[in-house]
């Protein structure tokens, strides 16, 4: 058992050992000029408060230990609940190495958010099996009146929708997706896609592309630096996903029924962003706070590609700069159908980086 402040303090330290405060800036300025956060958003402060303040417990690989945050009334049915599921990850970690088989690259969050939604959908699953066997009914309607999460609900409204999208996802659609498996092939087929992660948020949101093997285009990194000039430099690139394309293309609407993510909970406008098959998006900053982002996505189909594309120029006056969206015809034996979008401080620096990548 841990007190909150010593669980906010545990994160801090965490954050600042895992997460390169640089990068972590960027990412944070990049999520600003898509539309997706308030200007002058500190990420990192969000992140602490987000998770110091809806983290009911927790399980550490290093330490092989799991943590139930002190609540400051007796230990009950909520403590049980998240016992049992904290177990699971124990369990987890003694079978599959949490820790040594974690996807850490920060350029490939999109995978590493679908590892963690098995990870988390094992355990959420795993949670109410054993509530069903253990807890009375009384307790059960308690439990199924709370957050997946144990996520407080008020500090969630104050959130924006991309980071409370990205908090969620592991609990609901995981727990969606690893059902889905458990139903088919028990918890073989769980142990199986543990040890085989799924490789996009899109396996876990269509879990027909991961039985079907489908796996992410790879998209190469674009380099304007020759373009851009002296004192330019890429300060991030990252693969963005289905996932938080979701979150844009909903251009700030969200579904009106709690806990989206659960089956027959639609996230508006997501047809926008069905049909990914790859994605990568890179910016740069220079001088005089000048900067550029250059987004290239892959598309299953010409149809998918003109629909996330018109989506881009609807939304374009909610990004941060002049923006110019491309579409390229290829849904042959040459390659996927794409779409460039790109999108600068300035209309200069939009043409030279709209040069250098056609």
């Amino acid at each position: 058992m841990v007190t909150r402040e010593q669980f906010v303090a545990e994160l801090n330290s965490e954050i600042d050992k895992e997460m390169d405060p640089e990068l972590l800036a960027a990412q944070g300025r990049l999520l600003q000029r898509l539309g997706l956060l308030p200007p002058d958003t500190d990420l990192r402060k969000l992140l602490v408060d987000l998770n110091g303040g809806s983290v009911a417990a927790y399980y550490r690989p290093d330490t092989g230990t799991f943590y139930v945050i002190e609540s400051g009334k007796p230990f009950g049915t909520e403590e049980q609940i998240y016992v049992a599921h904290e177990y699971t990850h124990a369990l987890q970690d003694q079978h599959f190495d949490l820790e040594a088989n974690r996807i850490s690259d920060p350029s490939e969050g999109d995978a590493a958010l679908a590892q963690l939604a098995v990870i988390e959908g094992d355990a959420t699953l795993t949670m109410y099996l054993w509530a069903y066997q253990n807890l009375t009914y009384q307790q059960l309607l308690a439990i199924a009146l709370g957050s997946l999460s144990g996520t407080d609900q008020a500090t969630l409204q104050n959130v924006p929708p991309i980071l409370s999208r990205q908090l969620l996802f592991p609990y609901s659609e995981g727990q969606t997706f690893v059902t889905q498996l458990h139903d088919d092939g028990g918890f073989a087929a769980v142990n199986e896609a543990l040890h085989r992660p799924p490789a996009s948020t899109e396996q876990i949101l269509h879990a027909d592309k991961y039985a079907a093997h489908e796996a992410p285009i790879s998209v190469a990194r674009p380099d304007l630096i020759d373009a851009l000039g002296a004192g330019w430099k890429q300060v991030d690139s990252e693969a963005f996903g289905e996932l938080n394309m979701q979150v844009f293309a909903a251009g700030g609407e969200q579904p009106s029924q709690a806990l989206p993510g659960l089956p027959g909970v639609e996230w508006p406008h997501s047809e926008a962003a069905a049909g990914w098959g790859g994605d990568r998006i890179s910016m740069w900053e220079g001088r005089d706070g000048g900067w550029v982002v250059a987004w290239i996505s892959a598309w299953d189909s010409a149809a998918d590609a003109e629909e996330f594309g018109a989506r881009v120029n609807e939304l374009g006056p909610t990004l941060g700069g002049p923006v110019n969206v491309k579409r390229s015809g290829q849904s042959d034996a040459r390659g996927p159908e794409t779409v460039t979008v790109v999108f600068a401080s300035d209309a200069t620096i939009l043409q030279k980086a709209e040069s250098a990548l056609h």
